[in-house]
């Protein structure tokens, strides 16, 4: 089967990771169809912050897409700040950074990437990303289309889709990739399970109001005697504020709008504003991975194959990591360069990452508690209330009053935040010194760039990956087998072009010095006839390229006496000492990822 003649891969939901996956793989020539209930694009913020890994991966597809992120976005620099305050034309209580405290940090930090993570809620990006689909004439998006069920065959698997008018038809595709969120209906039909109880269930209520006093903000925590809620500014006059609310006692139909404006008025501290709700939409915030993220020809992505709370605003970045990681070995296969062992890593490799990510937003949750406690208040007390066997006895009326009154009487409390009195110190005294905890919720560098697959695709080292602290803070580019490959500025061809440039998206890439290219060209060429390779050589020499001057320094270095491999995803395969043997046995077992090629391609 040739690669012009393979059934498409079909694509199942088009938020920001299917339709970036689909992109991705239209980038690498296959035809795709990609599919999703929803009539268009996603018109709620939902997810809205965007890592420079992200951006990094963005640019694969079309650097003028990163352009148009920007464009539509705000960089890091613009909206750092995270406050907590009495409301938002209220007193300030206190406020940390998601950028380091030092300019000399500030300015590490940003030249680990050749982009700034960004503000860029969902209902700005994914419109983005259907611009670039509908310029893709290998892409079929198929939108208020619906995927039923699919069986799968020997080399394909024919999907039941369902329009929006009721009538079903049915389509042929290499594989399916689930990419359908969190309720996944991909992955139901698998039987795969994804389970993990809430830790809070929310209402994020959508609505526009104006507020002339712009700052360096984005998330509002509020605090005061009407609510403890979170406000995020999504540019101009767009806002979400999300209230916490109870389900075993409530119900979203028992908040109407008038206990939104109530909530909203409160929030900004105005009581004569009139916003204008959009909608308001409730969801539950809990950790879950899914037992396994491939069954046969069909691939889990994104929130598909995990969901973990938005502390630290890793849900849809990590999604969009699945679906790169999962790209370069679907190609690769599909080329018939490789076979299922190539494919088997995607879960080996991404499924660890998404544990970690899930517990430390889990934790970066716990931590936001920190705040409460700080304030008198515990967090752990509605729990115990709804978990008494007398509470659950009386009627669900009496329970919400009960709940509700219960509230009120423990934020009054909360009056002496604002008052000029030494009770008042002592409140605003125990929120400040309860800030440091909070760091690793909005700095997070290190779990950004420096994560490493411990296993898969690639030759693992015995010595543990060099971290700086836990890793979660502070990034320490290091050249590492599974850690992505360090970004710097380097001189090539007459042009000054991120490292990443120099990978190959189709092969891996063997970096080495110049001076070891007589040595090394003879292997290569052995090797080519079984494994994707290219080489780029570093130096100063014809066809070479250099660390830029404009490079302020490179904690890591390039050695003579040393090569690196680099995977199509820009994570390092193998680091190697120079030599005849040593190559050879890192090339015999990357060669087992290749050779078992994909039977379907002649």
């Amino acid at each position: 089967m040739h690669i012009d003649s393979a059934p498409p891969l079909l694509i199942v939901g088009a938020g920001p990771v299917g339709a970036t996956m689909a992109l991705l793989m239209a980038k690498r020539g296959h035809e795709v169809v990609l599919v999703d209930r929803k009539s268009g694009p996603c018109e709620h913020p939902a997810a809205h912050f965007i890592h420079s890994r992200t951006l990094e991966i963005l640019a694969e597809i079309d650097p003028s897409l990163v352009q148009a992120a920007n464009a539509r976005g705000a960089p890091i620099d613009e909206i750092e700040e995270i406050l907590w305050c009495t409301a938002l034309e209220g007193m300030p209580l206190a406020r940390c950074s998601a950028l380091p405290d030092t300019p000399e940090q500030r300015e590490r930090y940003h030249v680990h990437s050749p982009h700034r993570s960004l503000h860029l809620p969902q209902h700005r990006f994914e419109p983005i990303l259907y611009e670039w689909i509908a310029r893709e004439p290998r892409i079929e998006l198929l939108l208020g289309t619906e995927w039923i069920g699919a069986e799968e065959e020997s080399d394909r698997v024919i999907s039941t889709l369902r329009r929006s008018d009721g009538s079903a038809f049915t389509r042929e595709s290499s594989f399916v990739i689930g990419a359908d969120g969190a309720a996944s209906d991909v992955r139901k039909s698998l039987g795969i399970k994804m389970e993990g109880p809430p830790l809070e269930t929310l209402i994020s209520v959508f609505f526009q109001a104006p507020f002339e006093k712009r700052s360096k903000g984005i998330l509002y925590w509020i605090i005061n005697p009407s609510l403890i809620g979170v406000l995020v500014h999504h540019f101009d006059d767009d806002w979400v504020l999300m209230i916490p609310y109870h389900p075993e006692v409530e119900k979203p139909g028992d908040f109407r709008e008038g206990d939104f404006r109530r909530l909203i008025r409160a929030a900004f501290g105005r009581p004569d504003l009139e916003p204008k709700i959009k909608v308001a939409r409730s969801w539950f915030m809990s950790t879950a991975i899914a037992d396994q993220y491939r069954a046969g020809r069909i691939f889990l992505i994104g929130d598909a194959a995990h969901r973990f709370p938005p502390t630290g605003g890793f849900g849809a970045n990590t999604g969009i990591q699945d679906a790169h990681n999962l790209a370069w070995k679907l190609d690769t296969y599909l080329r018939g360069r490789a076979g299922e062992a190539l494919l088997a890593t995607y879960e080996q490799e991404r499924r660890p990452i998404a544990v970690m990510n899930a517990k430390q937003s889990e934790r970066n949750y716990e931590m936001t508690h920190e705040m409460s406690r700080a304030l008198g208040l515990d967090p752990r007390a509605v729990d115990r209330l709804l978990g008494s066997a007398l509470f659950n006895l009386l009627p669900r009326g009496l329970q919400r009053r009960i709940l509700r009154g219960g509230q009120a009487l423990a934020l009054r409390a909360l009056s002496k935040l604002s008052q000029a009195s030494a009770a008042g110190e002592t409140l605003r005294g125990r929120l400040v010194d309860a800030i440091e905890h909070q760091r690793d919720h909005f700095l997070t560098r290190g779990q950004e760039l420096g994560f490493h697959y411990e296993d898969g695709a690639l030759i693992p080292l015995e010595a543990p990956k060099p971290v700086i602290g836990e890793g979660i803070r502070e990034y320490l580019p290091v050249l590492y087998p599974g850690a992505r490959f360090p970004h710097f500025w380097v001189e090539n061809g007459g042009k000054t072009i991120s490292s990443h440039a120099l990978l190959d998206r189709a092969s891996l890439t063997l970096i080495a010095h110049e001076s070891k290219r007589a040595l090394l060209e003879p292997l290569l060429a052995e090797a080519a006839a079984g494994l994707p390779l290219r080489a780029a050589y570093w130096g100063k020499g014809e066809g070479a390229f250099y660390p830029s001057p404009r490079e302020i320094s490179l904690e890591f270095q390039l050695e003579e006496g040393q090569i690196v491999i680099v995977r199509p995803d820009a994570h390092t395969a193998a680091v190697l000492p120079v030599g005849e043997a040593p190559l050879r046995r890192v090339l015999e077992e990357l060669q087992r990822f290749y050779s078992e090629q994909n039977p379907e391609v002649v």
